[in-house]
């Protein structure tokens, strides 16, 4: 009895943690989103430098949690690139 009893337990547990697993994806998923639609409202506000600034730990967050080559994670990185190049070329941006 005792180790059906652990098996109904952790059974149970594995419910809870798969559950919190998906809602932590959900959470991410939208995070993401939203800090995306910010460094796009900063840029275009002119202010590419704070954008900068949010879209490096967003890039690297999602490398971790999607991977590199992941579409999210690659969307960022894109844009990142596209910043750095102007850095290059006009000096305005910050090439962090």
């Amino acid at each position: 009895m005792v180790a059906g009893a652990a098996d109904a337990v952790s059974g149970r547990e594995r419910r809870r943690l798969a559950a919190l697993y998906e809602w932590n994806a959900e959470v991410s998923a939208a995070l993401g989103t939203t800090l995306g639609h910010l460094c796009m409202l900063l840029l275009a506000e002119g202010n590419a430098e704070q954008a900068v600034a949010e879209l490096v730990p967003l890039r690297e967050d999602l490398s971790l949690v999607y991977g590199p080559d992941h579409e999210e994670t690659q969307e960022v990185a894109d844009v990142l690139t596209r910043l750095r190049h102007v850095d290059g070329e006009t000096g305005q941006v910050s090439g962090r």
